[in-house]
């Protein structure tokens, strides 16, 4: 397998920045509602797996949007038929 475009790859480095950015922000504002909710009413209880999962499926599609844009190629050896 080839790569037409190999440098559109470089931007799967983009989405993996992004992603540690989001993971910096997210850590930091769990924190910062930690400092600040010393009575939470339910202790036990996080925000949620929801409110994450709009920006990991943009992420997802910067992802494969970086792949398709580097356009993979394959020589498929496929049998002739004449006749």
């Amino acid at each position: 397998m080839s790569l037409d475009w190999s440098v559109a790859l470089q931007s799967l480095a983009v989405v993996a920045a992004l992603t540690a950015g989001y993971v910096v922000l997210v850590r930091r504002r769990a924190d910062a509602a930690a400092a600040l909710a010393a009575g939470r009413s339910e202790p036990g209880r996080g925000t949620g797996w929801r409110r994450h999962v709009p920006i990991g499926l943009s992420l997802a599609a910067l992802a494969v949007l970086g792949i398709a844009l580097a356009r993979p190629e394959a020589a498929l050896g496929l049998p002739r038929r004449e006749g």
